[in-house]
């Protein structure tokens, strides 16, 4: 299917990255002489991805410049500073379709992007060891579940990609879900879990590949 667009989250706060942060989102670090979110920005472009949606939040008037230099659509998240990262997807709901979603401090030494893709992901690395990421349960690549924490496992680390048939799956999940106090300070992860828990991720027809 054809990639539609890419939505990058660069709402939050980045209270880890103290203090640095007190001067400007994580996103517009600098690593390795280039920032983190215009070399994400470029790597989609390569790939072919012209519509590029990012969420902003904390510092927002510092993503300005971005609209002119790379022609990006900014969406504000106005319950950032209260809300986890489904409070972004929500933000950006009407551009959800074929669809890259995105963490805007990624670094990626190649290009992980393609305009084209076979169906809906979610990036994964190995992990040797004990880890409280998001570990992922598989079969022939297709993600079974997910649960927080294992033991060399395969950890959810990167982007994702949602089909438009996963994406407004998801979006009828976060509506029924956002305004539930327990959903406040959680991960999109979350939501999408605790709408399917007890049941197999392929069985609930909202689950993808995983991609290594």
């Amino acid at each position: 299917m054809q990639v539609d667009n890419a939505i990058i989250m660069a709402a939050g706060a980045a209270s880890r990255f103290a203090p640095i942060s007190y001067e400007k989102p994580k996103a517009l670090i600098e690593v390795r002489g280039e920032v983190l979110i215009e070399r994400q920005i470029r790597q989609l472009r390569e790939a072919g991805i012209e519509e590029i949606v990012i969420v902003t939040g904390y510092k927002a008037e510092q993503f300005e410049y971005l609209k002119e230099k790379f022609g990006v659509i900014l969406v504000h998240n106005p319950e950032f500073l209260n809300r986890n990262n489904n409070g972004s997807i929500f933000a950006a709901r009407e551009y959800l379709k074929n669809s890259y979603i995105c963490s805007s401090d990624n670094y990626f030494l190649q290009d992980p992007f393609e305009c084209e893709v076979e169906d809906s992901y979610y990036s994964c690395v190995y992990a040797e060891g004990s880890t409280e990421e998001w570990c992922v349960t598989e079969k022939d690549g297709w993600i079974q579940d997910v649960k927080v924490g294992g033991t060399d496992s395969w950890i959810m680390l990167g982007h994702v990609f949602w089909s438009n048939e996963f994406s407004q799956k998801f979006l009828s999940i976060l509506e029924e879900e956002y305004e539930k106090p327990e959903t406040v300070d959680k991960l999109w992860e979350t939501n999408l879990h605790r709408a399917y828990a007890g049941t197999s991720f392929k069985d609930s027809k909202v689950s993808g590949r995983f991609y290594f």
